[in-house]
């Protein structure tokens, strides 16, 4: 089932890091790069919870066109990101100790959503996200971001049990 709704992000704060590397092979890199942090490896040697959502997307490279699309991707660079446990600022989160893990926070904006169950393969996120691109044309919204996938479950949770969101960013 493909439903959409618009919601308003609240500020957070996230640990990310960017591979170059295929989709498949970024994402168990990037994973383990982010869960080796927030399971001790930071200066204070800090173990966090893991939460939810894992959020990634292609790093995409700002071009000048005319076109409306602003944005594209060569499919190898690949930014994923953790949320980190609430209650946490940039001032109190525990330095990386790998230089490939940064630190970032996010402010409030509009996102779009798009939530679907199933696998999280880089065709289904590309086919959910050109619903959720053309449900914004109809709906006469501007999209501001390029999409990016959303996990909330274990890679182990049956497809059809999976919750997965596809968002992006709108004027």
């Amino acid at each position: 089932m493909v439903s959409s709704k618009y919601s308003y992000t609240l500020l957070y704060e996230w640990a990310e890091t960017l591979v170059a590397a295929d989709y498949q092979e970024a994402g168990s890199i990037g994973f383990n790069r982010l869960a080796a942090y927030i399971f001790g490896g930071n200066i204070r040697r800090e173990k966090m919870a893991m939460t939810t959502p894992v959020l990634r997307e292609a790093d995409a490279e700002e071009i000048a066109m005319t076109a409306p699309v602003l944005q594209q991707t060569d499919g190898r660079h690949w930014r994923m990101s953790f949320v980190m446990p609430a209650g946490n600022s940039l001032e109190t989160l525990p330095i990386p100790l790998d230089a490939d893990v940064t630190l970032k926070q996010l402010s409030a904006k509009k996102v779009a959503v798009l939530k679907y169950s199933g696998s999280l393969s880089e065709g289904v996120i590309a086919r959910n996200s050109q619903k959720l691109l053309d449900r914004l044309n109809q709906r006469s919204l501007k999209p501001i971001s390029c999409p990016r996938s959303a996990a909330y479950d274990p890679p182990w949770t049956i497809p059809i049990l999976r919750r997965n969101e596809i968002h992006v960013d709108i004027e």
